[in-house]
């Protein structure tokens, strides 16, 4: 489960503090001459002159091989060298960034490199704020928030992540969710299937009831009827009952979304996006439903309260933290959106950038 590779060395740079999970600001693009262009909250700076060989984006930095094949990163409005001879495989996310190369396992968080591991080619997994891997001893170890945890005494291979939290069954068949730096027990028995948001579980038991774990506590959604479909974000499980009733598990109360069954769902950080049973395009953030389209969009991005897509006409539109906005007039070529700032291209791939309702250009 989860990003599982071989690595030879795992360098994860984590920029920000796991205390809390904040919208980022930030986003980057090579443009037709080959410059290298960061955007950072409001101000857009050319950091390259030359052509890079890679570039990739985490939760308040920029990461990219430079033409000199040096791996660099930008963050705070400055550039630094990270590596000189960088791995082509490095994974920036919000708070970590893995990196193969070498044969050790190591992290580097809030500026300080600190190895984990001095056996080479292990298995790991990554989120935002984890990496979890079964070292030469066979303990089963986390990385979370400065320090290398072993979690339990023998191998794990049943697990999932989130952003923030793992559930997993360890080697006696129990059921447990880490989160916070602790792990504690779920139920004494193998569930048949689970997923894990932020701080929360959604599963179905030995018994066929549904359930969440929610902040130490668990709840049973629906009792001996599995649900015919469930996804789960940072605070809340969406699913469709047996009834074909789709539902929402929210603050520790379930609601009735739809009364038949949607086109599609899926649910990105705290933000649900679905195509109810009349082809409408909605999208649930923060406690309230809003109708965006009467049709379903070829292509839709979402991140935390931000719904970026295309019209049927070609034309950039957002719901934007509460409120639906025109991106641009002009026919776009692909957007991207990367957290906080949604970046597209238009007429000769020229880029252009949108953040809190202004546009950026170089």
């Amino acid at each position: 489960m989860g990003y599982i590779r071989k690595c030879l060395i795992i360098v994860l740079l984590c920029f920000v503090s796991v205390q809390g999970l904040q919208a980022q600001n930030i986003s980057a693009y090579v443009d037709k001459l080959g410059f290298l262009y960061v955007f950072d909250s409001g101000k857009l700076a050319k950091i390259e002159y030359q052509r890079i060989r890679s570039l990739k984006i985490g939760g308040d930095y920029v990461t990219y091989i430079d033409n000199m094949d040096q791996l660099k990163m930008y963050q705070h409005g400055e550039v630094e060298i990270v590596d000189l001879i960088p791995s082509e495989r490095y994974y920036p996310t919000h708070y970590l960034m893995p990196l193969d190369q070498d044969g050790l396992l190591g992290v580097i968080y809030d500026g300080t490199r600190t190895y984990l591991s001095t056996e080479p080619n292990l298995e790991y997994s990554y989120s935002d704020s984890l990496i979890v891997f079964i070292d030469y001893d066979n303990y089963f170890k986390v990385f979370y928030d400065r320090r290398s945890i072993d979690l339990e005494d023998f191998p794990v291979t049943n697990f999932a992540l989130s952003e923030n939290s793992m559930a997993y069954v360890d080697a006696f068949d129990k059921f447990k969710c880490f989160s916070g730096g602790e792990s504690s027990l779920i139920e004494e028995e193998i569930p048949q299937h689970y997923k894990v948001g932020s701080n929360l579980v959604a599963f179905v038991d030995l018994f066929s009831d549904f359930k969440v774990y929610d902040e130490g506590t668990v709840s049973i959604l629906e009792q001996g009827e599995p649900p015919l479909s469930y996804e789960i974000g940072r605070r809340m499980v969406a699913y469709i009952d047996q009834y074909n009733v789709f539902k929402l598990y929210e603050n520790k109360e379930v609601k009735e979304l739809l009364p038949d069954v949607p086109g599609s769902y899926q649910i990105v950080d705290n933000t649900l996006c679905y195509i109810d049973d009349l082809g409408n395009l909605n999208v649930y953030w923060n406690g309230k439903n809003t109708i965006l389209e009467t049709y379903e969009p070829s292509e839709i991005q979402i991140s935390e309260g931000i719904v970026a897509y295309l019209d049927h006409n070609g034309r950039l539109k957002t719901f934007y933290e509460g409120e639906k906005l025109f991106v641009s007039d002009l026919l776009v070529n692909s957007f991207q959106l990367d957290q906080r700032v949604i970046k597209y291209s238009v007429r000769n791939n020229d880029w252009i950038i949108y953040w809190e309702g202004e546009t950026f250009h170089n």
